[in-house]
């Protein structure tokens, strides 16, 4: 009887054991994930959101090496937007009225994949819980980011796939609305510029 019991106590031990492993091993992959990105030379983030009175909005931000691309919904004022940046200048490639591409120069600014702010705050495996049933991240309860000009996103759920991450949750500045960041593309993604 006590060898029973001992053995159902080791069993039991080992199971929780194993299971809180795993569940260290699922909170670092978040870790690995965010580390890949900060060492990709290339990688493509997908906004899109659901916002009420607007409609569906989508950004496409693309990095390559010193090069960028950036379009995205009026709603939030932008265009198509290419950028290369070359020995302290950026060339910043937009269309004009006539539809035609033009150049013109700024202060450096090009943004590479390990400098981008667009994700960061979303790679944080402590503001996470792994659920088994859907085989993802969830946000826990009490947490927010503040992002983007005093919006809080919440409620967050993140699936990482290889080289693929999809964050979605909510947004709230006034109003609640859904969003998904997608990031994908890791090494993959080469921008061409217009002219």
């Amino acid at each position: 009887m006590k060898k029973t019991i001992l053995t159902f106590l080791l069993i039991t031990v080992m199971s929780l054991s194993c299971a809180g492993l795993a569940g260290c091993a699922k909170e670092n992959e978040i870790t690995r994930y965010y580390r890949r990105l900060q060492r990709a030379k290339s990688a493509t983030i997908m906004i899109e959101a659901d916002v009420p009175v607007f409609g569906k909005q989508n950004i496409t931000i693309k990095m390559d090496g010193n090069k960028t691309y950036h379009s995205g919904s009026t709603l939030l004022g932008q265009d198509e937007e290419y950028t290369q940046t070359v020995n302290g200048t950026t060339s910043v490639y937009t269309k004009n009225l006539q539809g035609n591409w033009t150049i013109t120069e700024r202060v450096a600014e090009g943004l590479t994949v390990a400098q981008a702010e667009y994700y960061q705050k979303f790679f944080n495996p402590e503001d996470y819980d792994y659920s088994q049933e859907t085989e993802q991240f969830i946000m826990k309860k009490d947490i927010r980011y503040e992002i983007m000009d005093d919006m809080e996103a919440y409620d967050l759920k993140m699936y990482i796939d290889g080289k693929h991450c999809r964050v979605s949750g909510n947004i709230y500045r006034g109003i609640h609305f859904p969003f998904t960041l997608t990031v994908k593309n890791l090494n993959d993604t080469t921008i061409l510029l217009p002219i």
